[in-house]
């Protein structure tokens, strides 16, 4: 079962990972000391209303079949899809923070659902260019008024990663920061990796969600860390962070957060 799986690997997450005095770079130091932790400022509870909300909202959702490692598949009122699958909280506070640090310019995100943590993401640099693809045309609906009602300039696609994806990294020509909540098996995410990297910047992050998830995440997630292409990458439990610039040496960092 998923939830046991998830469970297991958060006792190993926590015994084998570091604090911030644990770590000797300075870059991961003054992430973990500083850029993760800045005080929220006011602005971000109207993501929050949003998401209370929809949380009162219990119009009927019928998710469209989204391919393997989706986590909704059956009838559900938007209320239960907003509380099981969409960024909580403490996840929205990392992006936005993460966005706040690195202020990337060209953001991709993959899996908007009902737009959280994409309004997370745009609230942490707001002159960032934001294209979100999803899926599921009723989710990508709720998502698009939200983010017309704040006067936000983000690009919404509808449909498959695997059809949308090429096309807009063609148009977009480079990214600074992709943001994948998609498909949640080795072969899609690991798929998706390979179709992002001709299109980074130089200085690139890639966010991947749920990467402790299930056994596929895990396995997925194991191949990344391994693999010389990426030279520095970091695990938050929640997130893991691929950085695809180029550095001297290849690192692994395992961090409490």
């Amino acid at each position: 079962m998923k939830w046991t799986h998830a469970v297991g690997q958060r006792i190993l997450h926590y015994l084998k990972s570091k604090a911030r005095h644990g770590v000797h770079s300075p870059l991961i130091y003054q992430l973990m000391e500083t850029d993760l932790k800045i005080p929220l400022p006011n602005h971000l509870r109207i993501i929050e209303e949003y998401r209370k909300k929809l949380l009162h909202d219990h119009s009927i959702w019928n998710p469209i079949d989204l391919g393997a490692g989706s986590r909704l598949n059956s009838s559900k009122t938007l209320s239960t899809a907003v509380k099981r699958a969409s960024s909580n909280k403490k996840k929205g506070a990392f992006l936005f923070r993460w966005v706040n640090r690195f202020q990337p310019n060209k953001i991709i995100e993959l899996g908007t659902h009902v737009g959280i943590g994409t309004a997370y993401l745009q609230l942490g640099n707001i002159k960032g260019q934001i294209t979100t693809l999803e899926g599921d045309p009723f989710l990508a609906n709720i998502a698009q008024h939200f983010f017309q009602t704040q006067h936000w300039p983000i690009k919404s696609k509808v449909g498959s990663f695997n059809k949308q994806l090429p096309s807009t990294l063609h148009v977009m020509q480079n990214f600074d920061l992709a943001v994948m909540d998609g498909h949640h098996t080795r072969e899609a995410t690991l798929q998706y990796v390979q179709m992002l990297l001709p299109y980074a910047s130089e200085e690139a992050w890639i966010l991947l969600d749920d990467i402790h998830w299930s056994q596929e995440m895990s396995a997925a997630w194991s191949e990344i860390v391994e693999n010389p292409q990426y030279p520095l990458t970091l695990d938050f439990y929640q997130y893991g962070a691929v950085y695809l610039g180029k550095r001297n040496q290849k690192e692994h960092f395992v961090l409490k957060w």
